[in-house]
């Protein structure tokens, strides 16, 4: 590949690692915070007090959000005091590197327009946006490729694999149809059907990565097997070398933008929620993006098919680092061979499906005073086949009906504990929302961090709305 189009693939790559990096993943702080709109994207039984509700366009519940169970800076990095300066240390980063699937979950949920309308037992809601997930799942053992194919402190070959990497990427436009029904006035459930429109997607699959070496006749060899295949759902121009290898792969970014699209898919939120104690508690269940997209359009598989046997270069005969002869260096001669485990052929594929990421939520919330409220929140996210679990408590202060407060603070996915908060400050009919969630006391020890603003229009009184002398009774005492 050449260097400029190897510095354009990275710089793309680059942009779209920074716009994936934002999640949907605020449900510890918003879920709990009273007559948000973005309630009803955790459990769509929750609704505001507002007769209505219209969101501005892209601002109106714009999340940004990076977990990683995997490290944080402190397990890469060393202080070293000589120096005064950290630097990066593998060894270091490999002992806290504890488990053997470590999950990086990151995207982007940009809302378009959202409106809601309040109905005489319940509301009913729609949205539209622009939604990016990539899932990333990293084994253990990547870090063991640091000793090469040899421990030279125990005298013995090593062998790696790395069939448990994975990759799950893909964005795609929602447009979600929903509502909630009050059964009693301690009882609601509520439904969002969403319909998915994919833009672009990439999946690995059956993915094999070995390295085994083996020992025999006092000369070892190394047995490298690469097999699987990477589908992508996306307008590309693939060249290939003179033996049928990918050489270069470019992506019309600006080909793939777009509304509507034959990649098409569907997904489902169900929630409940109930009341109790003259509701001052409340309590409710959720489970969310339940679905898949099935990506038709601009299909193409990379295979990975080396299966090869590396017994290695004499280097007895050379002086130097140079064949004279051929008037080649035999270190180039050893990459090249090594480079069939990234060998892989293109070829138009089939349709594939890809599945969201599902999470389950619980929650449950009791108002101590009109101004102040405890609450906790637990929830489930399956990525890739794991299971990522998060519970945090939480604690709401609303002098007056112009404000609320909320600090929360728990365990997040990688054993990382983690703090947040959010405010909420009304003028108007205007609502205005900032939460951010997953921070540290010490920024060096986070694994992740999640900010979410919102701007919302707020038309009309509800039953629940406050009046100005409520408002006044219920007010902070002083």
């Amino acid at each position: 590949m050449k260097k400029s189009k190897m510095i354009r693939s990275a710089a793309i790559s680059a942009v779209m690692l920074a716009g994936v990096c934002m999640a949907n993943a605020q449900e510890s702080v918003l879920m709990l915070m009273k007559d948000l709109p973005q309630q009803v994207q955790y459990n769509p039984a929750l609704a505001t007090s507002s007769r209505s509700y219209f969101v501005l366009p892209g601002l109106g519940g714009l999340s940004m959000s990076l977990e990683n169970t995997a490290f944080c800076f402190e397990d890469m990095y060393v202080y070293d005091k000589k120096k005064d300066e950290w630097a990066l240390n593998i060894d270091h980063l490999a002992k806290n590197f504890k488990q053997d699937n470590n999950v990086m979950h990151l995207g982007l949920d940009i809302p378009i327009l959202a409106t809601g309308v309040s109905l005489p037992k319940g509301a009913i809601f729609w949205s539209i946006a622009n939604k990016s997930i990539m899932d990333v799942t990293l084994p253990k053992g990547i870090l063991d490729l640091r000793y090469g194919n040899y421990d030279y402190d125990k005298q013995r070959p090593i062998s790696h694999d790395l069939s448990d990497l994975g990759m799950n990427l893909m964005n795609y436009n929602e447009l979600a149809l929903g509502g909630h029904y009050d059964i009693n006035e301690n009882l609601s459930i509520g439904a969002t059907v969403k319909y998915l429109s994919g833009l672009m997607a990439m999946h690995t699959d059956d993915l094999s990565l070995k390295m085994e070496t083996k020992e025999q006749n006092g000369k070892y060899t190394m047995h490298v097997v690469s097999k699987g295949h990477i589908n992508i759902a996306a307008p590309m121009t693939i060249t290939e070398d003179k033996d049928g290898y990918v050489d270069d792969i470019d992506v019309a970014m600006e080909d793939a933008l777009g509304f509507m699209t034959k990649n098409s898919g569907v997904a489902f939120d169900l929630g409940a929620k109930m009341t109790f104690l003259d509701k001052r508690l409340r309590v409710g269940v959720s489970v969310t993006d339940l679905g898949f997209i099935n990506w038709k359009v601009d299909i193409n598989r990379l295979d990975f098919d080396a299966d090869f046997v590396y017994e290695g270069k004499d280097v007895s005969g050379y002086v130097t680092d140079v064949d004279k002869e051929n008037e080649k260096d035999y270190w180039d001669e050893i990459g090249d061979e090594l480079a069939k485990f990234k060998d892989m052929k293109s070829k138009s594929g089939e349709s594939f499906k890809t599945k969201l990421t599902p999470k389950m939520i619980a929650f449950g919330q009791w108002e101590i005073k009109k101004w102040l409220n405890v609450g906790a929140v637990a929830s489930l996210k399956f990525v890739n086949g794991n299971a990522l679990a998060k519970t945090t408590a939480n604690i709401s202060l609303r002098p007056n009906h112009h404000f609320e407060f909320l600090f929360s603070t728990g365990m997040h996915p990688g054993a990382n504990f983690g703090i947040g908060g959010g405010i909420q400050a009304t003028a108007g009919p205007f609502q205005i929302v900032l939460a951010s969630e997953r921070a540290s006391f010490n920024a060096k020890q986070s694994k992740g961090a999640q900010i979410s603003l919102g701007i919302n229009w707020l038309i009309g009184a509800g039953s629940n709305t406050k009046t100005t002398a409520e408002a006044t009774a219920t007010e902070m005492p002083q």
